[in-house]
């Protein structure tokens, strides 16, 4: 047998089926993946906002300390952790749908429970729950949409998912300061708006399964009425759809084993590896920015009103590039792009995390978060696509959850990090994240090129190696 084993391109689909799938036009099912994945992202984002504003609400309501209420919050993020990491293997063996749904219905329960909580315990076991509902959510709503999206339009359709998920963030705020100071149980209706997810399940029902997770599964004839099924509801009122473009995408490597020796005969090991140290640093820029911006302008001299006022900046920044990342899709995308916008990030963050002059860390702040905006929705697909079919689950979630688990221990280690070296920790912090990612990006768009190399010298296909 060959030494040489050929790693595999990011789907696993039949060229008929994939072909048909992106002559599909972005309107009715297709459009409604879109909307659903939208709206999964939408509460993730706005659930994990909420916490901070309702904190001193619920610490005087429930009576639990400061301390008290940080386990609840690690408890949500051990959550998140947790449903990151198994609802991909879960639903790369049952289906994209039925983890969707249960995600849904898991999160709007969790909501539920969290808004009648009456002390800590119970608070954070929802919390727990809420936080394993969310984590499924976001690693399989990105899945189902990458699969059933055609090819071309799958950059618009997750920079889309994003920007209404930021979105959220902004629309939550909002809520959260007419309701909570409304009276002493406002906080639990920005707790209870979660249980409003549950109407995406009228949605959900509507659609089909994946027809590649389908195909996947040696499903064929229901992949076959899966497409059908759509192209169906896309020819109806006599619109034409064009000729399929066949394109050659092999699978993984059949044959027995577990999900670890899969990853090492389809040759995604040090995908996997490079892609979770990117996501570890990815959401520690994004804790880092949603949580310390006021308090290191604070300890620069700016006021309350002024720290606030910059936050706000930064967020509608974010917002400005998520948009902007739905028209450059087709012109912002692949590693490249994304080994220089995180470069460009590093040197923004590095800028706003030394000075102290306002014109600068608001001027720096905005590039930085634009481009940030920019470049999160790109990370996502570069994500998804890495794997074939039926690995994209549980790749995807392995990869999500590591950087749940930066979240889980940032907080407890930055803090000592700026007692000691004061506010410029932030920006060297930034710098040092972004770093990670550019180097990430850039050994990962070096393995791909390595990896197309040993394709055109290798003599045996990946089914014939699976074999041997």
């Amino acid at each position: 047998m060959s030494s040489v084993r050929p790693a595999l391109p990011p789907d696993g689909n039949s060229p008929s089926l994939r072909a048909r799938l992106d002559r599909l036009p972005v309107r009715g099912p297709v459009l409604l993946v879109i909307v659903v994945a939208a709206v999964s992202y939408a509460f993730e984002f706005a659930d994990m906002l909420a916490l901070g504003s309702v904190s001193a609400p619920v610490q005087k309501e429930l009576g639990i300390s400061l301390s008290q209420f940080g386990t609840v919050v690690s408890a949500t993020y051990l959550g998140l952790m947790i449903g990151a990491s198994s609802a991909g293997w879960i639903a790369d063996r049952w289906g994209r749908k039925r983890i969707l749904i249960a995600g849904h219905v898991v999160t709007a329960l969790a909501s539920l429970a969290a808004a009648l909580a009456t002390g800590q315990g119970s608070l954070l076991i929802a919390r727990l729950a809420g936080g394993i509902g969310m984590g499924t959510l976001y690693v399989i709503a990105l899945t189902y949409l990458v699969e059933l999206v055609p090819s071309h339009r799958r950059g618009a359709a997750v920079a889309g998912t994003y920007f209404v998920g930021s979105l959220a963030v902004t629309g939550i705020t909002a809520f959260a300061r007419v309701v909570v100071p409304s009276g002493p149980d406002g906080w639990r209706f920005v707790f209870g708006i979660g249980v409003i997810g549950i109407l995406t399940l009228f949605a959900l029902f509507r659609l089909p399964e994946s027809p590649t997770w389908l195909k996947s599964r040696g499903l064929r004839e229901e992949a076959e009425a899966a497409v059908a099924k759509l192209e169906r509801a896309a020819t109806r009122g006599g619109t034409a759809l064009p000729e399929p473009v066949a394109t050659v995408e092999p699978a993984a490597p059949a044959g027995p084993g577990s999900p670890a020796t899969t990853f090492l005969r389809a040759g995604l090991v040090h995908p996997l590896v490079l892609l979770m140290l990117i996501w570890i640093a990815q959401t520690a820029i994004v804790q880092l920015m949603a949580t310390w911006v006021p308090t290191i302008l604070g300890l620069r001299g700016f006021s309350v009103e002024r720290s606030l006022t910059v936050s706000t900046l930064l967020t509608i920044g974010t917002l400005v590039g998520s948009l902007a990342a739905t028209f450059l899709a087709k012109r912002v995308q692949g590693l490249r792009a994304a080994v220089v916008l995180a470069s460009l990030c590093a040197v923004a963050g590095g800028l706003l995390g030394f000075t102290g002059d306002v014109t600068l860390v608001i001027l720096c702040g905005s590039v930085h978060a634009i481009l940030f905006g920019v470049f999160s929705p790109l990370l996502n697909r570069i994500t998804s696509e890495q794997w074939p079919t039926e690995l994209r689950g549980r790749g995807s979630g392995l990869a999500y959850s590591a950087g749940r688990l930066a979240a889980i221990a940032l907080p407890l280690t930055f803090t000592a990090v700026v007692s000691s070296l004061g506010p410029d920790a932030f920006g060297w912090a930034l710098i040092v994240f972004w770093s990670v990612v550019v180097l990430g990006c850039a050994a990962l768009a070096q393995l791909r090129r390595n990896r197309r190399g040993s394709q055109g010298s290798a003599q045996l296909s990946v089914r014939q190696l699976a074999k041997d």
